[in-house]
């Protein structure tokens, strides 16, 4: 049962390496499924706390109803068809109702 909803699609792309010609790890990605939450901008500079240093470098949060992921160093969102790095997904208590996923906007 859905219980959050939200306002913005999210595209979940997981990513793919290769190897080209040259012998380099090329990284490549392919869409998963599209999520509908919310999105929140942070300010990446908080101080107030070093609990965690994946948090403090987020910039923004997605809040969405909880779904299976894969880790999150393989996958990204794009918002709004810009990419946005998967700092961490945090499931609060483990509960499983929601999730809280801290991204890093990476630019186009």
């Amino acid at each position: 049962m859905k219980r959050i909803g939200g306002n913005i699609k999210a595209l979940i792309q997981a990513k793919e390496t290769k190897r080209n010609d040259l012998g380099e790890t090329i990284a490549t990605f392919k869409d998963l499924k599209t999520i509908k939450g919310y999105l929140d901008y942070m300010t990446g500079e908080n101080n107030t706390g070093s609990f965690n240093a994946k948090i403090e470098d987020s910039t923004h949060i997605f809040i969405c109803d909880y779904e299976e992921l894969p880790n999150e160093n393989e996958i990204r969102l794009l918002i709004n068809n810009k990419p946005y790095e998967v700092k961490l997904i945090d499931v609060p208590m483990g509960i499983k109702y929601h999730m809280e996923i801290y991204l890093r906007y990476v630019g186009e």
